[in-house]
């Protein structure tokens, strides 16, 4: 492998973790009376799976990661091998979006762009903080999941919560190509 190809399949692996892990930690209001404060660190396992679409084929992935959040629009992405070994480290800010991984650095407009650049797809990052915690992002609206699922389905996701009081929460994107993400938290 190439110089620029191994670049790019690295830097392709980190930020479809980091797309996955985001889009994975989806869910609604967490039975507290206490609000959960926008400053915050969440960490466990992550696992990504995106379906093949015509000559792209699917891949899948599956990364620890720890989540700092200092206010919900500024934080810090960690990922790492199921051994423990730095995969790649996000960060971001109104300002500036960088992944940093073993093969360097690399700036974006934006966590969209990010996430587009490295899966192919734009996963909405933006809302990814909100879900984590539980409940649905306010810059949209989210319906309550129909039958006896448990969650809500929010700008084109199924926020799967039937798990959630042992971490577990899943999202899906149905739209193809088909994105699953699986967040264990450590709770």
């Amino acid at each position: 492998m190439d110089g620029t190809k191994g670049w790019r399949c690295s830097f392709r692996w980190v930020a479809a973790v980091v797309c996955l892990w985001l889009t994975a930690c989806a869910t609604q209001q967490l039975p507290s009376a206490t609000p959960i404060p926008r400053d915050s660190s969440l960490s466990g396992r992550l696992s990504v799976r995106v379906a093949s679409l015509d000559d792209t084929p699917g891949h899948s992935l599956s990364a620890l990661f720890d989540l700092q959040s200092t206010d919900g629009t500024s934080g810090k992405l960690e990922l790492s091998s199921p051994l423990g070994t730095l995969l790649g480290r996000a960060q971001w800010s109104p300002q500036h979006v960088r992944l940093s991984t073993a093969d360097g650095d690399r700036d974006y407009p934006s966590l969209n762009a990010l996430s587009e650049d490295l899966l192919g797809e734009q996963v909405p990052v933006q809302a990814l903080f909100d879900w984590l915690h539980g409940r649905p992002w306010p810059g949209a609206p989210s319906e309550a999941s129909p039958g006896p699922t448990i969650g809500f389905t929010q700008i084109g996701w199924i926020i799967k919560l039937d798990r959630l009081a042992q971490g577990v929460i899943i999202a899906e994107r149905p739209e193809a190509p088909s994105i699953t993400v699986l967040a264990r938290l450590l709770i």
